[in-house]
This record gives C-alpha cells, sequence and structure tokens, in this order.
C-alpha cells in the first residue's frame, strides 16, 4: 500500500492474511434489505389490536346473587374396560412418586387446547352465524392453550402407610378462582378477515315502529354512517337515516341499542404431549367404545362462542350443527353434566 503526501512516497508493510473487511457495511444493508423485501412479498397484518374475552360469568352454587367466571375441564384416559382419571394409564404410565414430586416427566407433561375456525355464512339480516363442520380440509388453526399438570386438582392420596398429595387431570383453566379466569383473545377489529369467509356478525342496533296495531321491526345494519334507506310499508312513509341518528316521525319508536351482539364461533379440540415418552394423545369429546367409529366433524370438538359486544365467551356441546336455537352450555361446574369433558381417543373394551 502507499500513501502519497507531498509528492513523496511511504510504504506501509501489511501481512497478507489482514482483513479489512471493507464489505462489512454491505452485508448489512443487503440483510437488512432482503428483510424488508420478504416482509413486503409475505404482507403481514399490521396495526390489527387482539383483545381479551373472559369467560362468561354464571350463577354461582355456593352463593345465592352472586356470580362465578371459573371454566372445568376433565380429561379422561383409557385403562382396559373404562375411563379414569389418572396419569397413571397405561397410554401415560406417570407414576404416583412422578406425579408427587413433580419430575420432569409430570412438569413437561400438559394437555393442549386447540383453537379452530371453519368457513362460515351469515344470514341476511345479519343476525345469524352458520360455520361449516370442521375438518383436517376446512379447519383453520387460530390460537391454543396449554394446561399443564401443575395447574390441575391436588388430590390427597392415601395408602395404609402414607399419605401424599397428587395431581389429577381436572382443571378450572387458571389458578386464580373468580379472577375473569382463563382468557382468550381474537381481533378487536375483523375487517383485516374481509376477504375471507371466517367473519362474525356484527353488533346491530334494533328500530322498533309502532304503526297502530301494527309493529314493524327495522334494523341499521350500516355501521358505517353510510346513508342506509328504510321503509315503513304499513303508512307508505320512508325514512332515510343511520345508525345512531335521531328524529323524529309520527308513530312510536323504540330504540335498542346494542340489541344484536356480534358474534363468531370457534371449535375446540385437545390433545396430551407427554414429557415421559414424547407421545401425543388426541381426545374425543365423548366417551366411545373401540369398536366405534370416531366421525371427527360431530366427535372431536367443542363449540365456542365468542360475544363482541360483552368481551365473553361460552362453550357449548358440538356434533356436527351450529345455529342450534337452545345449545348446551359446559363448563360451568365440576361434575360430568356440566364440565368440558375430553375422553381419550381410541375407546375402552
Amino acid at each position: 500500500m502507499e500513501i502519497l503526501k507531498n509528492n513523496t512516497n511511504l510504504n506501509f508493510v501489511i501481512n497478507t492474511e489482514q482483513n479489512f473487511r471493507t464489505d462489512l457495511g454491505w452485508s448489512e444493508n443487503f440483510v437488512e434489505f432482503e428483510k424488508e423485501v420478504l416482509e413486503d412479498i409475505i404482507n403481514p397484518a399490521k396495526n390489527y389490536e387482539t383483545v381479551r374475552y373472559i369467560h362468561r360469568p354464571y350463577p354461582s352454587t355456593l352463593l345465592t346473587n352472586k356470580e362465578q367466571t371459573d371454566i372445568w375441564f376433565n380429561f379422561y384416559f383409557v385403562s382396559g374396560s373404562t375411563y379414569v382419571q389418572d396419569y397413571r394409564a397405561p397410554n401415560v404410565d406417570i407414576t404416583l412418586r412422578e406425579n408427587e414430586l413433580m419430575l420432569r416427566q409430570s412438569t413437561e407433561s400438559f394437555f393442549r387446547l386447540e383453537f379452530y375456525k371453519t368457513p362460515t355464512v351469515i344470514s341476511n339480516t345479519g343476525t345469524t352465524l352458520t360455520c361449516e363442520p370442521p375438518t383436517r380440509q376446512n379447519r383453520r388453526f387460530v390460537s391454543a392453550k396449554n394446561l399443564s399438570l401443575p395447574l390441575g386438582e391436588k388430590f390427597l392420596y392415601t395408602s395404609t402407610t402414607s399419605s401424599f398429595y397428587i395431581h389429577i387431570p381436572i382443571f378450572t383453566g387458571s389458578n386464580y378462582r373468580n379472577k375473569e379466569n382463563m382468557y382468550l383473545f381474537w381481533f378487536d377489529d375483523e375487517s383485516n378477515l374481509e376477504d375471507t369467509n371466517l367473519t362474525g356478525t356484527i353488533t346491530l342496533d334494533q328500530y322498533v315502529f309502532g304503526t297502530g296495531s301494527t309493529v314493524q321491526t327495522i334494523l341499521f345494519t350500516n355501521e358505517n354512517n353510510d346513508i342506509t334507506q328504510v321503509n315503513i310499508p304499513t303508512s307508505g312513509t320512508t325514512l332515510i337515516g343511520w345508525t345512531g341518528q335521531t328524529f323524529t316521525i309520527p308513530n312510536q319508536i323504540t330504540y335498542n341499542r346494542n340489541f344484536y351482539h356480534g358474534m363468531n364461533t370457534f371449535f375446540m379440540t385437545a390433545k396430551f404431549f407427554n414429557g415421559k415418552d414424547g407421545s401425543i394423545l388426541d381426545f374425543a369429546n365423548s366417551g366411545f367404545t373401540s369398536s366405534y367409529v370416531i366421525t371427527e366433524e360431530k366427535d372431536m370438538y367443542y363449540q365456542v362462542d365468542f360475544d363482541h359486544y360483552e368481551r365473553t365467551y361460552q362453550i357449548y356441546k358440538y356434533s356436527g350443527v351450529t345455529g342450534n336455537t337452545s345449545p348446551i352450555r359446559v363448563g360451568t361446574g365440576h361434575t360430568v353434566s356440566n364440565s368440558i369433558n375430553f375422553y381419550e381417543k381410541g375407546g375402552t373394551t
């Protein structure tokens, strides 16, 4: 290398292995450029916030005029000719000692609740949501919730020589009772799903127009302040307005704000990840014998309805049909009749 100064040449002797890394800045810039190009191609969702949904409160079984939010899960494993709530079942094989001392075999095992969406159809009135039964082909994974063994209920195990506490596969969603319990998350604004058929219904207002002996019910379905025309056929009057507008007409009007709550439906299934041998067990929503042929659409899921206005969710029994006018809500108690029950897939003998 030569440095010219005052027309005098100065020579420096440099080891040939010396690397000045003149390409260092170029490499970093290229990595950043590559990242920007990939993000532009992938087109990630931006500025779409999720909100927290809680288990909808229900009347307390212990205190009158009080509500609670506990959510109850019961998991059953196959043991020969019956189902048991015992981690010593053959396909799990977590011993009492491993359970009592919370050894690695226990702490690294957990149940996984998985939530899926399926294509939906919204009625012309915008108030009824119908979902396709979930299958491996049409379902879309949304989120998951893990329930580890230490979060389960404790049980005092007694024998002729000793007694100690072990965990059993009964869960209440959270260790904190009546503190809004198990949270689930979903979009506050579903407009990012407009190009799909995975959206739910929106919150609607209701106007009831009194016209003599006839009452005409009108829905304003446009929430963007776009002009919407409403007809009152019994009087021949035409009313033009938008949601939230005040107006006066000769007939009496009853205004019910947020009368129809926006909602969306999801489907929940369960798996068990065994930290002892790495195996994974699937669960069904009812107890079957080994000769029973499982139909995924109706035997593997529970229905989970989100209320966009209340920010709550409820869980129902599911047998392949949504939109049931009188679904059976579960998760509101610890008994088999009112808890969420999952049974190891495969059935008993």
